[in-house]
């Protein structure tokens, strides 16, 4: 029998397993094996063999026979440009081993621009790539294509995507026009309120002048 975990949950008997997908044992004269198909992050953990009399556990955890390619939903990239400059923001919340990559946005490659940040993240690695460098102004437009590609010990993985930042250039100008607007009004209600004293100025003028000049 298999068991999986502290509390010893029964993988298999036998030749029978309770995920025929998932747990293949096999048994000959000598040796009871299994065989754990679709592996994940999941399936670390502490795994016991009873054969006959004999028992043995084995703990399974990450060292330099595993790799976990990262998905498009542990990949984040942001990039944002503003007076010529173009910053770039790559975050992967889950790989093993710690990644080399190479970047490249709009075909420029900006693998020794990019510091990279990488820490732990429960078992797997976590890892930054941030980078700022002058952008001809004039290939800046609102998709741009961002390409990663990376080597882990034992294999590849490649990811591309596009990358749209006019919607934050939108909001830019969009707080601009806002503030413009209401320096629009200020000087309205200045002007309006100047124009008023200026009118009860020359009204008690008047006033004054007719109390002295009884006769006009």
């Amino acid at each position: 029998m298999w068991t999986k975990g502290n509390d010893k949950t029964q993988l298999t008997l036998g030749l029978s397993s309770n995920d025929t997908e998932k747990y293949k044992p096999s048994l000959s004269k000598d040796s009871y094996s299994l065989k754990i198909t679709n592996f994940s992050i999941d399936d670390l953990d502490n795994y016991n063999c009873q054969f006959g009399f004999q028992s043995t556990s084995y703990k399974l955890s990450l060292d330099n026979r595993f790799a976990y390619i990262p998905g498009n939903d542990d990949i984040f990239p942001n990039v944002s440009h503003g007076r010529g400059i173009l910053n770039v923001t790559i975050r992967i919340s889950k790989v093993y081993p710690d990644p080399e990559c190479e970047i490249s946005v709009q075909d420029y490659n900006l693998t020794n621009k990019v510091r990279t940040i990488p820490h732990r993240s429960s078992q797997l690695y976590a890892a930054v790539f941030t980078s700022s460098w002058m952008f001809p102004s004039e290939e800046i437009n609102c998709t741009i294509v961002l390409e990663l590609n990376c080597t882990l010990s034992t294999t590849q993985f490649y990811h591309q995507k596009k990358v749209t930042t006019c919607e934050e250039n939108d909001n830019r100008y969009s707080t601009i026009t806002d503030g413009a607007e209401h320096a629009t009004i200020i000087a309205i209600v200045v002007v309006v309120v100047v124009f008023g004293i200026v009118a009860l100025l020359f009204v008690i003028y008047i006033w004054k002048s007719k109390l002295r000049n009884p006769s006009e």
